[in-house]
């Protein structure tokens, strides 16, 4: 993994980041962080199935902890 969490969802606006509800969007979370990942530039791109077991794309379970505390961080 050549980035870190806070790298990650700093670009991440809040419109992106939270649903309609004030929850966090985990999917488009997801999406736009693995679209800066992979240097894309719109969200029309294939994730190789691979990326997930290589340390290319976040543990889905460290994923889901980091984002909880960025919700914590932004709420303050």
């Amino acid at each position: 993994m050549d980035y870190s969490f806070a790298e990650l969802f700093e670009e991440i606006p809040n419109e992106i980041f939270f649903d309609d509800k004030g929850d966090p969007n985990y999917n488009a979370i997801f999406v736009e962080a693995a679209r800066r990942i992979y240097k894309k530039t719109d969200n029309d791109f294939m994730i190789p199935a691979g990326d997930f077991l290589n340390d290319t794309l976040p543990n889905l379970s460290s994923f889901q902890r980091a984002v909880s505390n960025e919700r914590k961080r932004r709420e303050e």
